[in-house]
This record gives structure tokens, sequence and C-alpha cells, in this order.
């Protein structure tokens, strides 16, 4: 029904299921599944963090283990983030890093998310550095670590990590956008050039990318090629 355009009905379906089954994880996330590859983004996040919130009463047909709760509170976090509901993404991704200390991913979500919106940076930053540790292989990780720096001005640290990040993963169109703004913050200005250039290559439709090129060519335009 979701496929063919029927939302209504295929709602009201998939919340009787839910009822039916409302103790078994295992039912609640075959129907996240089925909203996500529907790209119903607000219906898979509703789902997802009925099952992070209802933790303790959603056992069946076994308990969760901290590793599997963490991994299906991530997934329910980007939901949430997907369609919009940022409130109830950091409550989802707070509830893993608190399952599993250890989920890089956890960490390195809610840092990221913290830093995007210049909020509570500390914790950010103490988040970012223990996913680095958990993952320090993983470019868009490290990445994280020094956008939170380049959110709390501390310019050196980030061009560092971030640097570091285009190292790991050379082809991420992002992280090197990423890069390029803080060279740009410190007039590094070539550099911010450089890196430009490469992120428009790699990454020529993404909105921040795009607008990293006007903000770069307002400072620094050199004629002729590098």
């Amino acid at each position: 029904m979701a496929s063919r355009g029927k939302l209504p009905q295929a709602r009201a379906a998939a919340d009787a299921i839910l009822r039916k089954h409302d103790r078994d994880w295992s039912v609640h996330l075959a129907v996240f599944r089925m909203w996500i590859q529907e790209e119903r983004f607000r219906e898979a996040g509703t789902v997802g963090l009925a099952i992070v919130d209802g933790r303790s009463r959603i056992t069946l047909p076994r308990a969760l283990t901290n590793r599997e709760f963490a991994a299906i509170a991530v997934n329910a976090s980007q939901a949430l983030a997907a369609s919009g509901r940022a409130k109830e993404s950091e409550r989802a991704l707070d509830a893993a890093v608190r399952a599993d200390p250890r989920s890089a991913e956890a960490a390195n979500n809610l840092a990221y998310q913290l830093a995007e919106e210049e909020r509570d940076l500390p914790k950010a930053l103490r988040l970012a550095k223990i996913a680095v540790e958990l993952a320090p292989k993983q470019g868009y990780i490290v990445d994280t670590l020094g956008w939170v720096y380049f959110k709390m001005g501390r310019m050196p640290e980030a061009r560092h990590w971030l640097a570091r990040a285009v190292e790991l993963s050379p082809g991420d169109g992002e992280l090197r956008a990423h890069l390029a703004r803080a060279h740009l913050k410190a007039g590094e200005l070539p550099g911010a050039y450089v890196e430009m250039q490469k992120a428009l290559a790699l990454a020529p439709y993404v909105p921040e990318v795009r607008s990293l090129r006007a903000a770069v060519i307002r400072r620094y335009n050199p004629q002729g090629p590098l």
C-alpha cells in the first residue's frame, strides 16, 4: 500500500500490526525498515523512537543487547533528523551513547549534531574525542572532531584534524569543504581556494559546497591555472 501511494491505509495497517505485537521489537524494526525503504522518514522516526523510549517494555522475542539497542537508536535518530525532529533525534543519540559508550557511531553523530547546532560544545568535544579513539581511521569521524574545534574557534586544532580527515577520505567533497572553511577562517586563502576547488569537483551539487565557493572567491580568486 505504501509503495502504491496509499499512505493512510499503509499507516493504519502498520499501526494495527504494532498494536498487536506491541512488545516485539523485531516487528517494530520490520515496520521501521519498511518506512525507510519508502523514504517516509517521519513515520520511520516515530517507530524507531518507540523502540528507544520503550526498551524496558519491548523485550520480545528477547531483550535487546546494549549494542543492538544503540544501533537501533542511531538509525532512529537519523530518520528523526531527516524529518526535522532534531530534539527527538538528539534524545535517541543520548540513549545510544548511554547504552553503548563504545559505539563510535553514536558518539560521533551526537557530537556532530551538537556542533552543527553550536550547543554544548564541551560535550561535543568530549564525544568527538571518544569517537576518534574508537575509530581513528574513519575520515568522517575524524572530521567531526575537527569540525567541533572549528565551531569552538580553535583553528590550529581544527585545521590539523580536518586535514587528517581529508587524508583518510580524499574523495569526500564535504570533508574538503570543511577543511576549506577552516583555512578561510584562519586567513590561509590559497589553501582555502585549493580545497574549495577540489570540493566543488567532488560534490558540485551539495549546497554547502556551492556557498563555500562564493565565500572563497569573494576574498581570493586567482587568475589562470593553479
